[in-house]
């Protein structure tokens, strides 16, 4: 039953009342997730949704896609979404986000049966596997993230099932093993690297046990390498070629929006992104341990890991491995270092996925299937102290029977805790069910229907998959037309800034956002505000309500009018004196910005959305009690500071002698084109110098910012 195994690749065959009793945790593990969803309907992560959205429009016959026949690339995982819309178009009757939590449960299930086989494997060792399995089943991350609809679950089943195929057998099919570590890779774009260090392993291995005859070696494995390739490539060539055709890129869009939106990331040299990639394995291993595990045991896992790996060098070392087994088994150590992938090439916003480390739960399943292996090795050398066989195995197995305390604790410490995790979950479901879906309800009853949406920090999910509307996300998950905007954040600009040079290049209407952000301006107008009461007095009370405002872009402004509200003035002198310098008046009926000048510039700044064909266009009219001789200048200057640039675009002088009073004398148009559809302040002053000049007052008549055809 317990029988003892040497460290090799030998991968040991399981009986059938071993597989039999394997399917305990993998009820626990069920259990768990249930009680936790029991009652709530929906999801609680808002990028469930957009799972949800893409394979009911596949379902539907309207292609890959967010925006109905819009192809586009929203969802990281193609296997999940492709597995989802087949599931719906052959159930139509149950609905697409019951079918994303059924894959994620469902994936759970199968990663907690194949991770006790896989410990088993490589130990022989019954009990320490049935340990493995129960304390996934329990681990409040995995059963917590098993309900959520998320692919998350499914990448880590495709993992366990890629090294299951790999490591049962040392001659197995290469193209089988090819076709495994393509669904990885289909999972999650990341599940590519297991496909690289599988590669570069294998590759390696002459070096290390075969040194003599290393061009003989790497000739015999070429075909079992192309093989590998060949099954790879059969799943994932076609996915690829897919999102290269439509999207211009190699990953999803889902990639480089959440990279793009790290300001500083895309600015950073290569020696510094390794150098983050270093700095987030800590920080990973720090994340990881706040999500579930006591201090004690994330300890000792990780020192039981590198135990592990310490008899696998062993092990190597007194005898020449299966190149294969070798390989998979470095693929296996790799994850230990896979936070280093997301600090150095993928530093997404939140680190690692946020709610409880999404993206590198791989670690925490490796982490326990990795530090049991070790700590069965360790049993073994205690047993070892004994002569006779039987003795040895007694011992190991008495051994691991201790295990199951702490496997009780474990059941006791989430029991305990299970009604605040509850509530935890049930509090995500609400914001999405509860007023994101409010949100999304009253834009396709009362919005109209070739309204276009821009959804903002409320996220893409729930708003865009139930409001019915043309949608466009800020983070740029389904639309890489903004990926240049996202790209301004890191030269410096301001991020709703360039939201708002997005909304007005795609003639948006209408924008979502948690409040504050994106407080009404002379863009922006409030149409509403949804609120969710079940959530007020809660921890997500901030997340409560949802604002619904309208975007406005006008193609004409009234300097005049706005400069009440929007307007300030500015004095270039070396000590300041704006005090009634600037009056909003009119001159013979015509409106009127009156500044009463000096031989230093006053400018008066307006910051807004600069019109399609932008051109500056106003009268200048003068004021004063003196008569004006030729010496007697007014000099104009206009320039845009955009992205904290100023940009001078005219300067001209005016001789002010036998200049009518308080009637236009100059017109002039100043082309802006340049920063049509830019945020950006335009500044336009004067300045006279001259013996008569003293007193004088310029007049700004009927400025406009405006498109001219």
């Amino acid at each position: 039953m317990n029988e003892m195994k040497s460290y090799s690749d030998v991968y040991i065959k399981p009986s059938r009342w071993m597989l039999l009793a394997w399917c305990a945790p993998v009820l626990c593990g069920l259990i768990a997730a249930m009680i936790l969803k029991h009652g709530i309907f929906g999801l609680p992560i808002d990028d469930a949704y957009i799972y949800v959205k893409y394979i009911q429009n596949i379902a539907d016959g309207n292609g890959y896609s967010f925006n109905p026949n819009e192809t586009s690339f929203g969802v990281t995982s193609f296997a999940f979404t492709i597995i989802g819309a087949a599931a719906k178009a052959a159930m139509p009757s149950i609905g697409a986000v019951a079918i994303c939590q059924w894959i994620s449960i469902m994936s759970f299930l199968i990663l907690l049966w194949l991770a006790q086989r896989i410990v088993y494997g490589l130990t022989g060792n019954f009990t320490i596997s049935l340990v493995a399995g129960a304390a996934l089943a329990l681990c409040r991350p995995l059963y917590f993230t098993a309900p959520s609809g998320l692919e998350t679950t499914f990448f880590l089943m495709a993992t366990a099932l890629m090294l299951h195929l790999g490591l049962k057998s040392a001659s197995g099919n290469f193209f089988l093993l090819g076709g495994a570590c393509s669904l990885c890779y289909l999972a999650r774009p990341e599940g590519f690297f297991f496909t690289l260090v599988f590669l570069g392993s294998y590759g390696f291995y002459p070096l290390l046990f075969e040194s003599e005859n290393v061009c003989n070696v790497w000739k015999r494995s070429l075909k079992s390498l192309l093989t590998f390739m060949a099954g790879f490539m059969l799943f994932a060539l076609p996915y690829v070629s897919f999102v290269k055709w439509h999207s211009g890129q190699w990953m999803p869009m889902t990639y480089y929006g959440k990279l793009l939106n790290r300001s500083t990331f895309t600015l950073e040299p290569w020696y510094g992104k390794i150098k983050a990639g270093i700095f987030a394995i800590p920080e990973a291993y720090k994340q990881t341990l706040v999500q579930d595990i006591t201090p004690f045991t994330f300890g000792l896992l990780t020192l039981l890991s590198l135990i592990s790996f310490a008899f696998f060098l062993l092990a190597c070392g007194r005898k020449t491995p299966n190149a294969r087994w070798f390989s998979l088994r470095i693929v296996m150590f790799s994850v230990f270092g896979f936070p280093f992938l997301y600090g150095a090439a993928f530093r997404a916003s939140p680190m690692f996925g946020g709610y409880f480390v999404r993206y590198i739960q791989i670690l925490i399943v490796m982490m326990h299937i990795e530090g049991l292996i070790g700590l069965h090795y360790l049993f073994k050398i205690v047993a070892n102290v004994m002569q006779k066989e039987d003795m040895r195995r007694y011992i190991i197995l008495f051994c691991s029977i201790l295990l199951f305390p702490y496997v009780i604790f474990i059941g006791y410490s989430d029991y305990k805790r299970f009604n605040r995790d509850k509530e935890f979950y049930s509090g995500h479901v609400t914001i999405n069910e509860g007023v994101r879906k409010k949100a999304a309800q009253w834009i396709d009853q009362n919005l109209e229907p070739d309204a276009r949406i821009l959804t903002s920090n409320t996220g893409l999910g729930v708003v865009g998959a139930y409001a019915n509307r043309f949608i466009r996300d800020e983070a740029g998950l389904i639309n890489s037309d903004v990926y240049p905007f996202l790209r301004g954040f890191s030269e410096g600009f301001n991020h709703w800034h360039k939201m708002m040079e997005y909304m007005k290049h795609l003639n948006i209407n209408y924008y979502t956002t948690f409040p504050p952000y994106g407080d009404d301006t002379r863009h922006t107008e409030t149409v509403i505000e949804l609120e969710e009461p079940l959530l007020k007095g809660t921890k997500f009370e901030r997340l409560m309500r949802v604002r619904i405002s309208k975007f406005v872009a006008p193609e004409e402004y009234d300097l005049w009018s706005d400069h009440k509200d929007e307007a300030v003035v500015v004095d270039r002198a070396e000590q300041s004196d704006i005090k009634d310098r600037v009056r909003l008046t009119k001159w013979n009926q015509q409106p009127v910005i009156a500044v009463r000048t000096s031989a230093d510039l006053l400018d008066i700044r307006q910051r807004m959305i600069f019109p399609s064909r932008a051109h500056f266009s106003s009268g200048l009219a003068f004021d004063s009690q003196s008569e004006f001789g030729p010496e007697d200048k007014v000099f104009v200057e206009v320039k845009v500071n955009y992205g904290g640039k100023l940009h001078p675009v005219f300067t001209k002088e005016y001789t002010m002698q036998g200049c009518p009073r308080r009637e236009q004398s100059v017109a002039f148009d100043v082309d802006l084109t340049q920063f049509s559809g830019k945020f950006a302040f335009l500044l336009y002053g004067v300045r006279a110098v001259g013996s008569n000049t003293r007193g004088l007052w310029v007049g700004w008549m009927n400025p406009k910012l405006q498109s001219v055809k």
